[in-house]
């Protein structure tokens, strides 16, 4: 079951449960009829449950994991499954189905269900009533309030109303944890614009554990360490282990602990989405749904923004520690210089992208970089007098990955990759050569693909990418 809300359940499935009414009966009747008896047997085991026929079976609790309960109902009051069933079709009643016997003496899981309604969402909190759709109130846990994390908050502002109206998520955030800047807690949603517009949080004490927020999403947009991952990578850890779905930004945890992670969210029935963690390239979002059975066979690309700022103002002559302290300037580079000139920035999207899409091990250490240096760039400025292009590419393939400073001629699909912007290419088995690009990405891009992750987690989309 969810997260407290009350899920249909065939009786079937509760048989073998100790503390539930009908399995002590069914176990009390042994051995079981397999004839026309046994038909007889359940609805005398139902009857003396308080069930008249196939009528109400009343509520029962059910304890899962957790602690809490779940409501399951077999069916609305006075409801006669055996009747027959008025259609709007010009045949009119469904005589060769009414009064059928069930095959085993009880009623399909499927006529349970339409008994009983709808089932509920299985995500968090609430459902409440009002408008075109229900509506679900999602409580959200933020772990870093930095750049991207005030964007995303006041995305969650702007976007509000039509989050409401347009997806029937209502997105409430009841806690903010950082490091150095203090935390904020309001079970009951805290007042986002303050915060947003204050450059510290209020509480300057410990912080509380994330195993004990009221939330139902944690999203982690704390600052990357790309050599260990941490402390990023244990916050989604703590999240899943408490039943939470974790969304998260940093590259961190997805790099290094991939496999992991999967694995935990996978065992809790807990969404695991990262899309923001490749600033807005929707990689991952193509590969769910649009590459249905496609293997991806190889990937090449131009992804550390910064870095291709650099070379892109390096072609045009500026030397390489202006155009380094211009990308800082714009906020797309790191204060460590490794990071993006090094390569380990690409390292870690290499790590990521090969070890979901093309299903391999491999470690952000074993990325094959090669540094963007002075010398390089006067390369990229001799390139750009000859009508090619210097850049920072990423080649992912089955046997490894690599880093480094490669010169591009104007039939590339990634030679029109200038300034910021960043692009992916994708070789698959049976869809041919795809290519996504954004242009010229800023910290707003990060915090949609944030967005539109927690809208798909909301709205039931625990379904994580499984690697190839």
């Amino acid at each position: 079951a969810g997260d407290g809300d009350a899920d249909l359940v065939d009786t079937r499935l509760l048989e073998h449960r100790a503390d539930h009414p009908l399995g002590d009966l069914r176990r009390a009747s042994a051995p079981r009829p397999r004839s026309a008896h046994r038909t007889r047997a359940h609805h005398r085991a139902l009857a003396v449950a308080g069930a008249p026929g196939l009528g109400h079976v009343a509520p029962v609790r059910g304890r899962r994991a957790g602690g809490r309960c779940d409501r399951f109902s077999a069916g609305r009051a006075g409801h006669d499954f055996g009747r027959v069933r008025r259609s709007a079709h010009p045949r009119g009643e469904h005589h060769g189905r009414a009064g059928r016997a069930f095959p085993d003496g009880r009623p399909s899981t499927h006529r349970l269900r339409h008994a009983a309604g709808p089932a509920r969402s299985r995500i968090g909190a609430h459902r409440l009533a009002g408008g075109p759709r229900s509506r679900l109130t999602t409580r959200i846990a933020i772990v870093g309030f930095g750049n991207v994390g005030r964007a995303f908050a006041g995305l969650l502002l702007q976007k509000r109303e039509a989050l409401r109206r347009e997806h029937g998520v209502d997105a409430v955030v009841t806690a903010i944890l950082t490091r150095h800047h203090g935390w904020a807690r309001d079970d009951g949603g805290l007042d986002l614009e303050a915060l947003i517009s204050s450059p510290e949080l209020p509480l300057r004490d410990s912080r509380p554990l994330i195993a004990v927020l009221a939330a139902d999403v944690l999203v982690e947009v704390s600052t990357l360490e790309v050599r260990t991952g941490q402390p990023a990578l244990d916050h989604l850890r703590d999240a899943l282990r408490s039943g939470m779905h974790v969304i998260s930004a940093n590259q961190g945890p997805i790099a290094h602990a991939y496999r992991e992670l999967e694995a935990l969210a996978t065992e809790r029935s807990r969404a695991l989405r990262f899309e923001a963690a490749l600033a807005a390239l929707p990689v991952f979002t193509l590969a769910r749904y649009a590459l249905p059975g496609a293997k991806v066979l190889r990937l090449r690309g131009v992804v550390d923004s910064a870095a291709n700022y650099v070379l892109s103002e390096a072609a045009r002559g500026v030397s390489l520690a202006r155009a380094l302290t211009a990308a800082r300037r714009l906020g797309i580079a790191a204060s460590d210089t490794s990071h993006d000139l090094d390569g380990w920035g690409a390292a870690a999207t290499a790590a990521i992208l090969s070890n979901v899409l093309l299903g391999s091990d491999l470690r952000v250490e074993d990325v094959r970089r090669t540094p963007i240096t002075s010398v390089v760039a006067k390369q990229a400025a001799a390139a750009a007098r000859r009508g090619k292009r210097v850049r920072q590419l990423l080649t992912i393939t089955p046997d490894g990955a690599t880093v480094g400073p490669a010169t591009l001629s104007s039939d590339d699909p990634l030679f029109a990759v200038e300034g910021s912007s960043m692009a992916l290419e994708l070789e698959t088995d049976v869809a041919g050569r795809l290519v996504l690009a954004v242009h010229e990405p800023r910290v707003e891009q990060t915090a949609f693909a944030l967005l539109a992750d927690l809208v798909n987690v909301a709205r039931g989309g625990t379904t994580n990418i499984r690697s190839r």
